[in-house]
């Protein structure tokens, strides 16, 4: 990722001035995280309609799967969106226990090791509108933001995960 793309960035998904916002340079990437910031793949706000402030049910997925965000694939961060919109929409609670009670969390291994993606179980309709969505290089342009108030809001930054999980055969089940 460039300067110029991370300018773009900000401007086209309305990034306010508050987020610190850097570049990836040696030895930081993905997995490589420095304390205090936390990695974003730039096709989560330009694809997948993340913003910031990161919405808390986006982080408490996450640290109930024990994931680091740069492990989501960008279907996790859609249907995440999407399942806890529709639940808004008839007033109801969303947890991570309703997630894995409607869908399966499996492992990216096609060519993204170490990601993530979510797909409805079998049986259920509850994803049955969203179309499947196979993008590629979508791991190639990524950024680290700080974590505080202006980019995760008011969700503890201590319960945010920088070490990458290795195994959620425990979470798919």
């Amino acid at each position: 990722m460039t300067n110029d793309d991370l300018v773009d960035l900000r401007r086209r998904c309305q990034v306010l001035v508050e987020v610190h916002m850097i570049l990836p340079r040696p030895p930081l990437h993905p997995e490589n995280v420095p304390v205090g910031w936390c990695c974003a793949y730039a096709n989560f706000f330009e694809k997948c309609g993340l913003f910031f402030p990161i919405p808390t049910c986006i982080l408490k997925m996450l640290y109930c799967l024990g994931l680091a965000f740069p492990q989501m694939c960008p279907n996790f961060v859609r249907r995440v969106l999407a399942l806890f919109s529709r639940a808004l929409e008839i007033n109801r609670e969303f947890s991570c226990q309703d997630l894995l009670q409607l869908c399966e969390v499996k492992t990216n291994a096609r060519s993204d090791q170490g990601t993530y993606y979510i797909s409805a179980r079998p049986g259920s309709l509850v994803l049955g509108g969203l179309k499947a969505c196979r993008e590629t290089n979508w791991r190639s342009k990524y950024f680290f933001f700080r974590v505080d108030r202006h980019s995760v809001g008011s969700f503890d930054p201590a319960r945010i995960t920088r070490t990458w999980s290795t195994n959620l055969g425990q979470m798919e089940t």
